[in-house]
């Protein structure tokens, strides 16, 4: 929108540009009755896919769309989706490890539960990516046995932040 009003050469042409934004925001404020369609991204994107067991190529599951599943579900398929396409944009999917390994989630997987957490994981470690997962810390509770460090990020007065290591005892 900023380089139709900047390619605007009269007033006429600046007010179209602005009506025509303002149509846009009013569609997507709260109270709009397509509100929910535009805004919410699961409603965007439609994967389908199928699921078969390696070891006996028996049917498991068919993802049609994933708003249709659960937070969980619909997390654990991402992280393959998302995982899968990374080591492929990286350009070397028949690599034992990526070129570039440490991939950050930013409150990844704190929807799923401890089973559907495991299968994340253990889908992004299997293509070789060394995970580093942002998490409230009242959402990691599935995230933590699947973990190889903890840190707290701490945060003072002053603004300033830091990371302190959790230590726990010896399992």
């Amino acid at each position: 929108m900023r380089a139709a009003i900047d390619a605007a050469s009269s007033d006429e042409e600046r007010e179209a540009v602005y009506g025509r934004m303002a149509r846009l925001i009013n569609r997507i404020r709260p109270t709009a009755p397509d509100f929910a369609d535009l805004v919410d991204v699961r409603n965007h994107v439609r994967v389908s896919a199928e699921r078969f067991r390696a070891d006996t190529g028996e049917h498991v599951a068919l993802y049609d769309h994933i708003g249709e599943k659960s937070g969980g579900e619909s997390q654990e398929l991402i992280a393959f989706i998302v995982g899968a396409a990374l080591r492929y944009q990286l350009g070397d999917a028949g690599s034992e490890r990526p070129r570039y390994a440490p991939v950050f989630l930013d409150e990844a997987l704190i929807k799923a539960d401890a089973h559907f957490t495991k299968r994340a994981i253990g889908a992004w470690r299997g293509l070789g990516f060394q995970l580093v997962i942002g998490a409230p810390n009242d959402k990691y509770s599935a995230i933590e046995p699947h973990v190889d460090v903890e840190y707290d990020i701490l945060k003072d007065t002053r603004g300033r932040s830091w990371a302190k290591a959790k230590v726990a005892l010896p399992a």
